[in-house]
């Protein structure tokens, strides 16, 4: 198995898994992203970074969501598993930015209520923001020195494009956290600081809060018995990685962990950043900027799909996009998925062609748990023993 490079962060566990729940999370996670990758992987093509994407939201989040929602529900914890994808990407600068670049392909969110009747207002979040890169034979193709610059050391940084347009951002922030129009600073962000007291942010902390997405075309890290079938349908059949930006040789790296694994670690809070202020603030002064980031992108979620947080007007003032609001479906009120409408298949540019980014559009997965665990004496009992190496 592969190995991660992730830090623990214990200082907040929303969910507290014992080790054989937490690899049927894994396990279940990786194999579906598994056969969604097989629905796309084309016989001697090229892969693009929007259809693996789009791959991963269209056919394997709603396999998880099933499959998770009967995991949870066996220890009494209701859980929703939603993906979206919206039209274009949130486009940022900075000082000594060679060009702007996107802020990310995809982020991924979990928000946990312990007591949504004594304590509906009480949400634990935790959230990472991915860079996307396809991974070949010999390391990544497609580079991007803005982005690199962005991620290692996330400087203050500017909007320069949203979804809608800046100018939906602007009203977006004027509904819900109450910013004029026409102020300057409330496109800069600054996610090193706590908005609260002014202190910053330690680096290990920050670069909890982003990770590039590697998605292995070539597999060059499986030795030979990681091949056959009955290993296949494990670990190292997800081509998804999540890696530190801080890595050495990035683009040459093959550790991390894979993505069905960094799935089932954010339910714990082990992995991803905390979000400690969730919800709008009530102005641009003292307001955490980690925190507005996270909540200004929920907004690009529709409106029964966003339920960002207690009492947000997100889903009145989000920008309009191509996709629709979320349905129902199926049973314990589990969310649809919604999708644009741009053919998966175009737009975009083949990994290898330089230092360009790729069309399509954002993407947010979401996972949504309420409740406690439910758990016996002997799960409280077995708390203390250690996590197994290979899901540490």
């Amino acid at each position: 198995m592969i190995r991660g490079d992730d830090d623990d962060q214990a200082k907040s566990v929303p969910i507290w898994l014992p080790f054989w729940r937490l690899e049927q999370l894994r396990e279940s996670a990786d194999r579906q992203m598994w056969r969604a990758w097989n629905n796309i992987y084309p016989a001697g093509g090229r892969v693009y970074e929007v259809q693996c994407i789009r791959s991963l939201i269209d056919h394997a989040v709603p396999a998880i969501n099933n499959r998770w929602q009967s995991i949870f529900g066996r220890i009494g914890v209701t859980a929703d598993l939603v993906g979206v994808v919206c039209h274009n990407y949130p486009r940022v600068t900075y000082i000594g930015a060679p060009h702007a670049c996107e802020l990310g392909d995809l982020m991924i969110v979990h928000d946990h209520l312990p007591d949504p009747v004594n304590q509906p207002d009480h949400i634990e979040r935790h959230a990472v923001i991915v860079q996307a890169k396809v991974f070949h034979r010999n390391g990544v193709q497609s580079t991007n020195l803005a982005q690199f610059l962005l991620y290692t050391g996330w400087p203050c940084f500017t909007y320069v494009d949203w979804p809608g347009g800046i100018p939906a951002l602007e009203r977006l922030l004027n509904a819900n956290a109450g910013i004029p129009l026409g102020t300057p600073e409330a496109f800069n962000r600054d996610i090193r600081v706590d908005g609260p007291s002014g202190l910053r942010v330690p680096r290990s902390t920050v670069d909890l809060g982003a990770r590039y997405g590697m998605i292995d075309v070539a597999r060059r890290h499986w030795i030979w018995w990681q091949r056959v079938w009955w290993f296949a349908k494990n670990v190292t059949s997800n081509p998804w990685r999540m890696c530190r930006a801080t890595s050495r040789n990035l683009y040459d790296n093959t550790g991390g962990l894979s993505l069905g694994h960094y799935l089932a670690r954010l339910v714990t809070g082990r992995v991803g950043r905390a979000v400690r202020y969730p919800g709008w603030p009530s102005g641009l002064g003292g307001a955490d900027h980690w925190s507005l980031l996270v909540e200004e992108l929920l907004s690009l979620l529709p409106a029964a799909a966003a339920g960002s947080s207690p009492g947000s007007s997100a889903a009145a003032a989000a920008p309009a996009t191509s996709a629709s609001p979320a349905a129902p479906s199926g049973s314990g009120g589990t969310l649809s998925l919604v999708l644009d409408r741009q053919p998966s298949g175009t737009g975009g540019n083949p990994t290898g062609r330089g230092d360009g980014d790729d069309d399509g559009g954002f993407a947010i997965i979401m996972l949504r748990t309420t409740g406690g665990p439910r758990w016996t004496r002997l799960h409280r009992w077995l708390r203390f023993l250690p996590t197994p190496p290979w899901l540490d």
